[in-house]
């Protein structure tokens, strides 16, 4: 078979896919409201004619009299290469030359091999969605995070990108496993006793230079502290595991902090745990971490970003913070301040209760070399904080005091 007769079938099994989820109602988008183009041309002022795509996708709202989306999508079958730099450029061209219709324009491209670096470069920049499907129409590539600063995304326009995803099976995540704490801990116990059997024996801190090597030697795990990370999608980021390079790359700002530490063993977590799943970056990206609501006393867990997110900081915590040792270096500390009660701690408005509160935990983030939030997720999980039964908006304050003495301190 010819190149352009793949090319040709690889456009028209786009275009069905495409078509037959809208059709089949998969994401809520209206086939009243929603059109499928194949070779359909629009009108360039640069060239003076139109410009065809292999596909398109136009969204008219109700009544409305032009539309007011529009999808311009690429389809290229590639069997023994990558996608080059050269034809992200041409379709990048293509694209801006139509930009001026006055109406919301996303280019797409489509390939069913992978993307050459500076081809996913030029995408992130110019804001174009990149999808790979296998000819099982499977996804399998991991786009990498998008830089969004700057850009407002209307409600619209992620419903929009999120039924592309959902046509082509990205929002699948495959290989996850919801670990419980429990699950997590017993990992996270086996590789400490592997680094060292004499950090739990002995309740110390976990040492960073051993678990760098022991990562390094027993899984070719990279690692890369010497740079500054840029903001993505609006938010700074300290750290990251990149599965396709096999690194850890963590900004230097924060090599030499107190959260260096956990944000290591957040990211170790990451490899351990999630090095195997298959998502897309994308995807993942627009949806938020895990929040914990703190009146409800829990973490809120409803999409798989916060499900990954919190098996992370489950495995950082269990990393810096052991149980054992945490709940051993907590009895020594309240006993060294003279109270009776120790094991646990009793939080209320007192300021005897509340100074007592401030030295554990700061000894315990002294000792471990961690966050005072760190801490605070620590003791909150293993339940050993009772708070004074006030009204209701005692525990508000509370929440308050956690704010100022806690999270002022990141």
């Amino acid at each position: 078979m010819n190149t352009v007769l793949k090319g040709d079938l690889f456009e028209k099994n786009s275009y069905e896919l495409i078509r037959k989820a809208i059709d089949d109602d998969k994401f809520g988008i209206s086939p009243k409201f929603s059109k499928v183009f194949l070779k359909k041309g629009y009108f360039s002022r640069l060239r003076n004619k139109e410009i065809v795509f292999d596909l398109s996708i136009e969204i008219w709202p109700p009544d409305a009299e032009r539309l007011s989306i529009l999808y311009l999508i690429e389809c290229k079958n590639y069997s023994s290469k990558k996608v080059p730099v050269d034809d992200i450029e041409e379709f990048l061209s293509k694209v801006s030359q139509i930009a001026d219709l006055g109406y919301f324009i996303k280019g797409v491209f489509i390939s069913n091999n992978s993307f050459q670096d500076g081809a996913i470069e030029i995408a992130k920049k110019a804001g174009i969605m990149l999808i790979e499907v296998t000819p099982e129409n499977e996804l399998s590539i991991k786009l990498h995070k998008t830089e969004r600063k700057n850009i407002q995304i209307t409600n619209e326009e992620k419903e929009i990108e999120a039924f592309l995803f959902s046509v082509f099976d990205l929002n699948r995540v495959e290989g996850l496993k919801k670990y419980s704490r429990k699950n997590i801990e017993d990992i996270v116990i086996g590789i400490i006793n592997e680094i060292d059997d004499e950090i739990l024996k002995y309740t110390l801190q976990t040492p960073i230079n051993k678990t760098i090597e022991y990562f390094k030697f027993k899984y070719n795990l990279k690692f890369e502290f010497e740079n500054e990370l840029h903001a993505t999608n609006g938010k700074q980021i300290h750290g990251y595991f990149d599965v396709t390079e096999n690194i850890i790359k963590i900004s230097k700002n924060v090599v030499n902090t107190e959260r260096f530490s956990f944000l290591l063993a957040h990211e170790l977590g990451h490899f351990i745990l999630h090095r195997n799943l298959r998502i897309n970056q994308q995807v993942y990206d627009i949806f938020e971490d895990a929040e914990y609501d703190f009146l409800a006393d829990k973490y809120l867990l409803n999409n798989y970003k916060n499900w990954i997110e919190w098996q992370a900081n489950e495995f950082a915590s269990s990393f810096i913070l052991p149980s054992n040792s945490f709940y051993t270096r907590l009895i020594l500390v309240q006993k060294s301040l003279g109270i009776s009660k120790y094991g646990h701690i009793y939080l209320d408005d007192q300021p005897i209760n509340r100074q007592d509160f401030k030295q554990i935990t700061n000894y315990l983030s002294q000792h471990f070399n961690t966050t005072y939030t760190s801490v605070l997720y620590k003791l909150e999980n293993l339940e050993l904080i009772t708070y004074d039964r006030r009204p209701d908006n005692f525990k508000e304050e509370l929440r308050n005091f956690y704010n100022e003495t806690i999270l002022q301190k990141l």
